[in-house]
Protein backbone atom coordinates (compact mmCIF):
# COMPACT_ATOMS: atom_id res chain seq x y z
CA UNK A 1 0.00 0.00 0.00
CA UNK A 2 1.32 3.59 -1.10
CA UNK A 3 2.25 5.67 2.09
CA UNK A 4 0.85 8.89 2.02
CA UNK A 5 2.44 12.27 2.78
CA UNK A 6 0.03 13.70 5.94
CA UNK A 7 0.79 17.32 7.38
CA UNK A 8 -1.63 17.80 10.41
CA UNK A 9 -2.33 21.58 11.26
CA UNK A 10 -2.45 22.17 15.35
CA UNK A 11 -3.86 25.78 16.14
CA UNK A 12 -4.99 25.16 19.55
CA UNK A 13 -4.01 24.20 22.89
CA UNK A 14 -7.03 22.17 23.29
CA UNK A 15 -5.91 20.27 19.86
CA UNK A 16 -2.65 19.06 20.94
CA UNK A 17 -4.46 17.81 24.13
CA UNK A 18 -6.93 16.21 22.42
CA UNK A 19 -5.09 14.90 19.89
CA UNK A 20 -1.30 14.48 20.42
CA UNK A 21 -1.30 13.19 23.86
CA UNK A 22 -3.93 10.59 23.06
CA UNK A 23 -1.81 9.39 20.56
CA UNK A 24 -4.94 9.87 17.97
CA UNK A 25 -2.60 10.04 14.65
CA UNK A 26 -0.46 7.29 15.90
CA UNK A 27 -1.76 4.87 13.47
CA UNK A 28 -1.24 6.91 10.42
CA UNK A 29 2.20 7.72 11.80
CA UNK A 30 3.32 4.72 12.04
CA UNK A 31 2.00 3.85 8.26
CA UNK A 32 2.49 6.73 6.13
CA UNK A 33 4.73 10.04 5.78
CA UNK A 34 3.56 12.29 8.56
CA UNK A 35 3.99 15.97 8.76
CA UNK A 36 3.57 18.42 11.84
CA UNK A 37 3.16 22.37 12.06
CA UNK A 38 0.89 24.84 15.06
CA UNK A 39 0.19 27.69 15.66
CA UNK A 40 2.51 30.08 17.37
CA UNK A 41 0.17 30.88 19.70
CA UNK A 42 -3.60 30.02 20.96
CA UNK A 43 -5.21 33.20 20.24
CA UNK A 44 -4.40 34.53 23.54
CA UNK A 45 -1.46 32.82 24.48
CA UNK A 46 1.37 30.35 23.65
CA UNK A 47 0.37 26.98 23.28
CA UNK A 48 1.53 25.13 26.36
CA UNK A 49 2.46 21.76 24.62
CA UNK A 50 4.41 23.39 22.36
CA UNK A 51 8.24 22.10 24.02
CA UNK A 52 6.51 18.44 23.02
CA UNK A 53 5.57 18.86 19.81
CA UNK A 54 8.72 20.52 18.94
CA UNK A 55 10.85 17.21 19.82
CA UNK A 56 8.77 15.27 17.09
CA UNK A 57 11.34 14.76 14.08
CA UNK A 58 8.92 15.29 11.77
CA UNK A 59 7.73 18.80 13.53
CA UNK A 60 7.96 21.45 10.94
CA UNK A 61 7.30 24.87 12.49
CA UNK A 62 5.08 27.47 14.14
CA UNK A 63 3.22 30.30 12.20
CA UNK A 64 1.74 32.96 13.51
CA UNK A 65 -1.86 34.35 14.15
CA UNK A 66 -2.87 36.60 11.40
CA UNK A 67 -5.38 39.36 13.66
CA UNK A 68 -6.77 40.48 10.41
CA UNK A 69 -7.77 37.32 8.97
CA UNK A 70 -9.22 36.30 11.84
CA UNK A 71 -11.39 39.26 11.98
CA UNK A 72 -12.19 39.06 8.49
CA UNK A 73 -13.11 35.39 8.81
CA UNK A 74 -15.89 35.73 11.95
CA UNK A 75 -17.21 38.59 9.95
CA UNK A 76 -17.90 36.30 7.46
CA UNK A 77 -19.26 33.77 9.82
CA UNK A 78 -21.79 36.18 11.48
CA UNK A 79 -23.12 37.06 7.82
CA UNK A 80 -23.27 33.47 6.46
CA UNK A 81 -24.92 32.35 9.66
CA UNK A 82 -28.10 35.18 8.91
CA UNK A 83 -27.90 33.92 5.28
CA UNK A 84 -28.45 30.41 6.81
CA UNK A 85 -30.50 30.55 9.56
CA UNK A 86 -33.62 28.76 8.84
CA UNK A 87 -31.07 25.44 7.99
CA UNK A 88 -30.43 25.72 11.52
CA UNK A 89 -31.80 27.06 15.07
CA UNK A 90 -28.46 27.39 15.96
CA UNK A 91 -27.22 29.99 13.86
CA UNK A 92 -30.30 31.91 14.89
CA UNK A 93 -29.07 31.68 18.24
CA UNK A 94 -25.80 32.80 18.11
CA UNK A 95 -26.56 35.86 15.84
CA UNK A 96 -28.78 37.49 18.52
CA UNK A 97 -26.28 36.92 20.96
CA UNK A 98 -25.02 40.04 18.94
CA UNK A 99 -28.26 41.86 20.94
CA UNK A 100 -27.08 41.12 24.26
CA UNK A 101 -24.03 41.19 26.70
CA UNK A 102 -22.95 44.45 25.81
CA UNK A 103 -21.09 46.96 28.33
CA UNK A 104 -23.29 49.21 30.13
CA UNK A 105 -23.43 52.73 31.99
CA UNK A 106 -20.16 54.15 30.33
CA UNK A 107 -19.60 56.68 27.25
CA UNK A 108 -17.19 54.17 25.77
CA UNK A 109 -20.10 51.65 26.21
CA UNK A 110 -22.42 53.63 24.28
CA UNK A 111 -20.50 53.57 21.68
CA UNK A 112 -19.78 50.34 21.53
CA UNK A 113 -23.45 49.91 21.47
CA UNK A 114 -24.13 51.88 18.14
CA UNK A 115 -20.63 50.14 16.72
CA UNK A 116 -22.97 46.89 16.83
CA UNK A 117 -25.85 48.24 15.74
CA UNK A 118 -23.90 49.15 12.51
CA UNK A 119 -22.36 45.70 12.92
CA UNK A 120 -25.59 43.78 12.76
CA UNK A 121 -27.60 46.40 9.73
CA UNK A 122 -24.48 44.94 7.59
CA UNK A 123 -24.92 41.55 8.34
CA UNK A 124 -28.36 41.90 7.65
CA UNK A 125 -27.79 43.24 4.46
CA UNK A 126 -24.76 41.17 3.27
CA UNK A 127 -27.21 38.47 4.57
CA UNK A 128 -30.20 39.17 2.37
CA UNK A 129 -31.48 36.72 -0.42
CA UNK A 130 -31.22 39.74 -1.76
CA UNK A 131 -27.27 39.78 -2.37
CA UNK A 132 -25.57 37.78 -4.57
CA UNK A 133 -23.38 34.96 -3.74
CA UNK A 134 -20.82 37.02 -5.60
CA UNK A 135 -20.81 39.59 -2.88
CA UNK A 136 -19.85 36.26 -0.36
CA UNK A 137 -16.89 35.49 -2.97
CA UNK A 138 -15.41 38.12 -2.62
CA UNK A 139 -15.57 38.43 1.34
CA UNK A 140 -14.26 34.62 1.07
CA UNK A 141 -11.33 35.84 -1.29
CA UNK A 142 -10.44 39.31 1.10
CA UNK A 143 -9.10 36.53 3.42
CA UNK A 144 -5.88 36.01 2.83
CA UNK A 145 -3.51 32.38 3.43
CA UNK A 146 -0.73 33.51 6.03
CA UNK A 147 2.15 33.88 4.52
CA UNK A 148 3.92 31.61 6.72
CA UNK A 149 1.76 29.21 7.07
CA UNK A 150 1.54 28.67 3.20
CA UNK A 151 5.19 28.38 2.92
CA UNK A 152 5.23 25.79 5.75
CA UNK A 153 2.74 23.59 3.73
CA UNK A 154 4.00 24.29 0.60
CA UNK A 155 7.43 22.79 1.86
CA UNK A 156 5.78 19.48 2.84
CA UNK A 157 3.72 19.04 -0.62
CA UNK A 158 1.13 16.56 1.51
CA UNK A 159 -1.26 14.60 -0.39
CA UNK A 160 -3.60 15.17 2.42
CA UNK A 161 -3.93 18.25 5.08
CA UNK A 162 -5.41 17.28 7.97
CA UNK A 163 -7.15 19.98 10.77
CA UNK A 164 -9.03 19.82 13.79
CA UNK A 165 -11.35 22.35 13.45
CA UNK A 166 -14.03 24.23 16.03
CA UNK A 167 -14.95 25.76 12.53
CA UNK A 168 -14.05 29.09 14.64
CA UNK A 169 -10.97 30.01 13.35
CA UNK A 170 -9.30 30.97 9.76
CA UNK A 171 -7.50 27.91 9.64
CA UNK A 172 -10.30 26.21 8.05
CA UNK A 173 -9.86 29.13 5.17
CA UNK A 174 -6.47 28.73 5.49
CA UNK A 175 -6.89 24.89 4.84
CA UNK A 176 -9.53 25.06 1.87
CA UNK A 177 -7.73 27.34 -0.20
CA UNK A 178 -4.00 25.91 0.40
CA UNK A 179 -5.09 22.49 -0.59
CA UNK A 180 -6.79 23.69 -3.43
CA UNK A 181 -4.13 25.54 -4.45
CA UNK A 182 -1.26 22.77 -3.98
CA UNK A 183 -3.52 20.24 -5.65
CA UNK A 184 -3.73 17.90 -2.38
CA UNK A 185 -6.89 17.24 -0.16
CA UNK A 186 -8.28 17.79 2.95
CA UNK A 187 -10.19 16.30 5.68
CA UNK A 188 -11.50 18.60 8.93
CA UNK A 189 -11.82 16.71 11.64
CA UNK A 190 -14.98 18.00 13.80
CA UNK A 191 -13.27 18.62 17.69
CA UNK A 192 -17.01 20.03 18.98
CA UNK A 193 -20.55 17.91 19.11
CA UNK A 194 -22.02 21.18 18.05
CA UNK A 195 -19.93 21.98 14.95
CA UNK A 196 -21.69 21.16 12.11
CA UNK A 197 -25.07 22.28 13.13
CA UNK A 198 -24.11 25.57 14.83
CA UNK A 199 -20.37 27.54 14.45
CA UNK A 200 -20.83 28.43 10.89
CA UNK A 201 -21.25 27.53 7.37
CA UNK A 202 -18.31 26.36 4.96
CA UNK A 203 -18.48 28.70 2.27
CA UNK A 204 -16.35 26.40 0.22
CA UNK A 205 -16.56 22.42 1.60
CA UNK A 206 -13.83 20.72 3.04
CA UNK A 207 -12.84 17.55 0.85
CA UNK A 208 -14.14 14.84 3.62
CA UNK A 209 -14.94 15.19 7.05
CA UNK A 210 -15.18 13.46 10.13
CA UNK A 211 -17.69 14.05 12.99
CA UNK A 212 -18.73 12.70 16.69
CA UNK A 213 -22.04 10.44 15.49
CA UNK A 214 -24.85 10.13 13.03
CA UNK A 215 -27.02 13.06 14.14
CA UNK A 216 -23.63 15.50 13.41
CA UNK A 217 -23.15 13.65 9.94
CA UNK A 218 -27.16 14.26 9.34
CA UNK A 219 -26.19 17.73 10.32
CA UNK A 220 -22.94 18.04 7.78
CA UNK A 221 -25.19 16.96 4.67
CA UNK A 222 -28.65 18.84 5.59
CA UNK A 223 -26.74 22.05 6.91
CA UNK A 224 -23.24 22.21 5.48
CA UNK A 225 -24.41 20.52 2.03
CA UNK A 226 -21.35 17.77 2.06
CA UNK A 227 -21.85 14.86 -0.05
CA UNK A 228 -22.80 11.62 2.81
CA UNK A 229 -20.27 9.46 1.26
CA UNK A 230 -17.91 12.04 2.65
CA UNK A 231 -18.61 12.61 5.65
CA UNK A 232 -17.22 10.06 8.23
CA UNK A 233 -18.73 9.28 12.03
CA UNK A 234 -16.13 8.14 14.09
CA UNK A 235 -16.54 9.66 17.35
CA UNK A 236 -13.75 11.98 19.03
CA UNK A 237 -10.20 10.59 20.39
CA UNK A 238 -10.55 11.97 23.95
CA UNK A 239 -13.13 9.97 24.88
CA UNK A 240 -10.74 6.84 24.90
CA UNK A 241 -9.71 6.94 28.19
CA UNK A 242 -13.56 7.16 29.53
CA UNK A 243 -13.13 3.67 28.50
CA UNK A 244 -10.35 2.27 30.84
CA UNK A 245 -11.23 1.04 34.28
CA UNK A 246 -8.64 2.44 36.02
CA UNK A 247 -10.51 5.55 37.48
CA UNK A 248 -9.52 6.41 41.19
CA UNK A 249 -11.71 8.92 43.03
CA UNK A 250 -9.98 12.39 44.03
CA UNK A 251 -12.08 12.82 46.67
CA UNK A 252 -12.13 10.54 50.09
CA UNK A 253 -15.96 11.60 50.39
CA UNK A 254 -19.30 10.88 48.45
CA UNK A 255 -20.07 13.79 45.92
CA UNK A 256 -22.43 15.06 43.58
CA UNK A 257 -20.58 16.86 41.09
CA UNK A 258 -21.99 20.29 39.12
CA UNK A 259 -20.40 20.95 36.18
CA UNK A 260 -21.09 24.72 34.93
CA UNK A 261 -21.20 25.94 31.86
CA UNK A 262 -19.58 28.10 29.04
CA UNK A 263 -22.36 30.32 28.05
CA UNK A 264 -23.58 32.57 30.71
CA UNK A 265 -26.26 31.51 33.17
CA UNK A 266 -26.50 32.27 36.86
CA UNK A 267 -24.91 29.23 38.71
CA UNK A 268 -24.62 30.59 41.56
CA UNK A 269 -28.78 30.85 42.22
CA UNK A 270 -28.57 27.21 41.63
CA UNK A 271 -25.85 26.13 43.75
CA UNK A 272 -27.76 28.17 46.85
CA UNK A 273 -30.68 26.29 46.46
CA UNK A 274 -29.13 22.80 46.77
CA UNK A 275 -26.87 24.09 49.05
CA UNK A 276 -30.03 24.80 51.41
CA UNK A 277 -31.38 21.68 50.05
CA UNK A 278 -28.35 19.47 51.06
CA UNK A 279 -28.71 21.19 54.28
CA UNK A 280 -32.53 20.82 55.06
CA UNK A 281 -32.37 17.00 54.01
CA UNK A 282 -29.33 15.85 56.06
CA UNK A 283 -31.48 11.86 56.10
CA UNK A 284 -31.46 12.13 52.26
CA UNK A 285 -28.46 13.24 51.33
CA UNK A 286 -26.03 11.71 54.21
CA UNK A 287 -22.56 13.22 54.19
CA UNK A 288 -22.58 14.10 50.87
CA UNK A 289 -20.73 17.48 49.35
CA UNK A 290 -21.55 18.95 46.29
CA UNK A 291 -18.39 19.43 44.11
CA UNK A 292 -18.68 22.79 42.02
CA UNK A 293 -16.41 22.61 38.72
CA UNK A 294 -17.01 25.82 36.50
CA UNK A 295 -16.35 25.66 32.95
CA UNK A 296 -12.42 26.38 32.59
CA UNK A 297 -13.17 29.02 29.33
CA UNK A 298 -16.47 30.35 30.83
CA UNK A 299 -17.58 34.03 29.37
CA UNK A 300 -18.75 36.54 32.01
CA UNK A 301 -22.49 36.78 33.55
CA UNK A 302 -24.60 39.19 34.05
CA UNK A 303 -25.30 38.66 37.70
CA UNK A 304 -23.39 37.91 41.00
CA UNK A 305 -21.08 35.28 40.06
CA UNK A 306 -18.03 34.77 42.41
CA UNK A 307 -18.29 31.20 44.01
CA UNK A 308 -16.88 31.74 48.02
CA UNK A 309 -16.38 28.84 49.29
CA UNK A 310 -17.27 29.52 53.02
CA UNK A 311 -20.35 31.20 51.79
CA UNK A 312 -21.72 27.44 51.70
CA UNK A 313 -21.95 24.97 54.18
CA UNK A 314 -22.29 21.51 51.86
CA UNK A 315 -20.62 22.46 48.56
CA UNK A 316 -16.55 22.59 47.57
CA UNK A 317 -14.72 24.35 44.37
CA UNK A 318 -12.77 21.43 42.67
CA UNK A 319 -9.32 22.04 43.86
CA UNK A 320 -8.12 21.32 39.87
CA UNK A 321 -9.55 24.19 38.54
CA UNK A 322 -9.78 26.62 42.08
CA UNK A 323 -6.53 28.81 41.06
CA UNK A 324 -7.78 29.55 37.69
CA UNK A 325 -11.80 30.62 38.95
CA UNK A 326 -9.83 32.73 42.08
CA UNK A 327 -8.06 34.29 39.51
CA UNK A 328 -10.57 35.45 37.17
CA UNK A 329 -13.25 36.49 40.01
CA UNK A 330 -10.33 39.05 41.36
CA UNK A 331 -10.06 40.41 37.41
CA UNK A 332 -14.59 40.54 37.37
CA UNK A 333 -13.61 42.54 40.20
CA UNK A 334 -11.04 45.02 39.26
CA UNK A 335 -13.06 45.25 35.70
CA UNK A 336 -10.20 43.28 34.34
CA UNK A 337 -12.39 41.68 30.88
CA UNK A 338 -9.45 41.46 28.89
CA UNK A 339 -7.40 39.47 31.47
CA UNK A 340 -10.20 37.52 32.14
CA UNK A 341 -10.35 36.29 28.34
CA UNK A 342 -6.32 35.79 28.50
CA UNK A 343 -6.43 32.68 31.22
CA UNK A 344 -9.45 31.30 29.12
CA UNK A 345 -7.59 28.14 28.24
CA UNK A 346 -5.05 27.71 31.03
CA UNK A 347 -6.42 25.33 33.28
CA UNK A 348 -7.64 22.30 31.03
CA UNK A 349 -6.31 19.33 33.09
CA UNK A 350 -4.86 15.62 31.77
CA UNK A 351 -7.93 13.73 30.08
CA UNK A 352 -7.38 11.12 32.88
CA UNK A 353 -8.91 13.40 35.15
CA UNK A 354 -12.03 13.56 33.78
CA UNK A 355 -13.23 9.99 34.08
CA UNK A 356 -11.67 9.92 37.46
CA UNK A 357 -14.09 13.14 38.39
CA UNK A 358 -17.05 11.99 36.18
CA UNK A 359 -17.04 7.98 37.73
CA UNK A 360 -16.86 8.38 41.04
CA UNK A 361 -19.71 10.73 41.18
CA UNK A 362 -22.65 9.76 42.80
CA UNK A 363 -24.42 11.84 39.87
CA UNK A 364 -24.03 14.73 37.92
CA UNK A 365 -26.22 17.89 37.48
CA UNK A 366 -24.86 19.61 34.42
CA UNK A 367 -26.68 22.63 32.31
CA UNK A 368 -26.52 22.08 28.75
CA UNK A 369 -22.99 20.93 27.56
CA UNK A 370 -21.33 18.51 26.36
CA UNK A 371 -20.17 17.57 29.80
CA UNK A 372 -23.33 15.24 29.75
CA UNK A 373 -21.93 13.23 27.17
CA UNK A 374 -19.08 12.67 28.98
CA UNK A 375 -21.06 11.81 32.06
CA UNK A 376 -23.41 9.30 30.76
CA UNK A 377 -19.88 7.65 28.71
CA UNK A 378 -18.73 7.37 32.33
CA UNK A 379 -22.14 5.73 33.65
CA UNK A 380 -23.03 8.20 35.82
CA UNK A 381 -26.76 9.77 35.88
CA UNK A 382 -27.14 13.27 34.89
CA UNK A 383 -29.88 15.72 36.16
CA UNK A 384 -29.70 18.15 33.29
CA UNK A 385 -31.06 22.03 33.91
CA UNK A 386 -32.99 23.27 31.19
CA UNK A 387 -34.85 26.35 33.16
CA UNK A 388 -35.07 30.22 32.45
CA UNK A 389 -32.51 31.52 34.97
CA UNK A 390 -34.55 34.85 34.52
CA UNK A 391 -31.24 36.84 33.58
CA UNK A 392 -29.26 35.31 30.52
CA UNK A 393 -30.33 35.42 26.80
CA UNK A 394 -28.24 32.24 26.76
CA UNK A 395 -29.67 30.36 29.96
CA UNK A 396 -29.90 26.87 29.53
CA UNK A 397 -33.94 27.22 28.71
CA UNK A 398 -33.11 29.36 25.30
CA UNK A 399 -29.91 26.63 24.45
CA UNK A 400 -32.67 23.40 24.72
CA UNK A 401 -34.87 26.02 22.14
CA UNK A 402 -32.10 26.72 19.70
CA UNK A 403 -29.38 24.39 19.74
CA UNK A 404 -30.15 21.90 17.12
CA UNK A 405 -27.73 19.56 18.63
CA UNK A 406 -29.86 18.55 21.39
CA UNK A 407 -32.47 17.58 19.72
CA UNK A 408 -33.51 14.02 20.54
CA UNK A 409 -31.44 13.96 24.13
CA UNK A 410 -34.76 12.67 25.93
CA UNK A 411 -33.78 9.84 24.27
CA UNK A 412 -30.60 9.07 26.23
CA UNK A 413 -31.06 6.87 28.99
CA UNK A 414 -29.41 8.11 32.21
CA UNK A 415 -31.09 11.62 31.65
CA UNK A 416 -33.40 13.66 33.65
CA UNK A 417 -34.06 16.90 33.23
CA UNK A 418 -35.39 20.26 35.45
CA UNK A 419 -37.42 22.53 33.66
CA UNK A 420 -38.17 25.04 36.40
CA UNK A 421 -35.75 27.00 38.63
CA UNK A 422 -38.78 26.06 41.64
CA UNK A 423 -38.07 22.51 41.12
CA UNK A 424 -34.39 22.19 41.31
CA UNK A 425 -34.28 21.17 44.53
CA UNK A 426 -37.08 18.31 44.42
CA UNK A 427 -35.37 17.39 41.37
CA UNK A 428 -31.96 16.92 43.23
CA UNK A 429 -33.89 14.40 45.60
CA UNK A 430 -35.28 12.41 43.62
CA UNK A 431 -32.28 11.84 41.77
CA UNK A 432 -30.70 10.56 44.80
CA UNK A 433 -33.96 8.36 46.13
CA UNK A 434 -34.76 6.61 42.65
CA UNK A 435 -32.96 3.34 42.26
CA UNK A 436 -33.61 2.62 38.51
CA UNK A 437 -30.23 1.96 37.21
CA UNK A 438 -29.27 1.62 33.73
CA UNK A 439 -26.33 -0.38 32.30
CA UNK A 440 -23.50 1.26 30.71
CA UNK A 441 -24.38 -0.89 27.84
CA UNK A 442 -27.93 0.60 27.74
CA UNK A 443 -26.76 4.06 28.05
CA UNK A 444 -24.00 3.49 25.85
CA UNK A 445 -26.86 2.38 23.17
CA UNK A 446 -28.33 5.15 23.86
CA UNK A 447 -25.96 7.45 23.24
CA UNK A 448 -24.94 6.12 19.53
CA UNK A 449 -26.80 8.50 17.57
CA UNK A 450 -24.91 11.49 18.99
CA UNK A 451 -21.36 9.72 19.58
CA UNK A 452 -19.70 7.08 17.44
CA UNK A 453 -18.12 4.12 19.93
CA UNK A 454 -16.66 0.70 19.21
CA UNK A 455 -14.33 -1.57 20.61
CA UNK A 456 -11.28 -0.06 18.25
CA UNK A 457 -9.21 3.05 19.32
CA UNK A 458 -9.92 6.25 17.65
CA UNK A 459 -6.51 6.11 15.96
CA UNK A 460 -7.46 3.06 13.93
CA UNK A 461 -11.01 4.74 13.16
CA UNK A 462 -9.55 7.77 11.64
CA UNK A 463 -6.47 5.49 10.02
CA UNK A 464 -9.14 3.47 7.86
CA UNK A 465 -10.47 6.66 7.02
CA UNK A 466 -7.99 7.73 5.23
CA UNK A 467 -7.47 4.28 3.90
CA UNK A 468 -10.94 4.77 2.33
CA UNK A 469 -9.91 8.08 0.78
CA UNK A 470 -6.60 6.98 -0.96
CA UNK A 471 -7.91 3.40 -1.68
Amino acid sequence: MKKVKILFILQRDDHFRNYISTNAFSELENSNECFFIASSSDNIGIISGRKELEKKENFIGFYPIDKESKRQYNDLSNILRWKYRKKSSSFLFFHNRLFVHLPKNNRSSILRIIKNQFKVLRIYLLGSKLIPNKIIDYLYKKIKINSVFFRLVKDVDPDLIIYPAKSSDPEVVYVQKTAQQLGCKSLILTDNWDNPSSKNIYWKKPDYLTVWGEQSREHSVNIQGMTKEHVFSIGTPRYDQYNEDDATSPFDFPYILFCGVYLPFDEISALKLIDKEVSEQKSIYGDRKIVYRPHPSRIMRDCFDNFVESDYSNIILDPQIAYNYKKKMRFIENNERKKFYEINRVDFPNLKYYPELLKNADFVVSGLTSMLIESLICGSKTLVIRYDDGVHYTSPHNCYRYFKHFEGIENIKGLSFCNEKEDLSNSLRSMVMDEKKYSLKEIKDSLQYFIYHDNTPYSKRLGKVVDSIFN
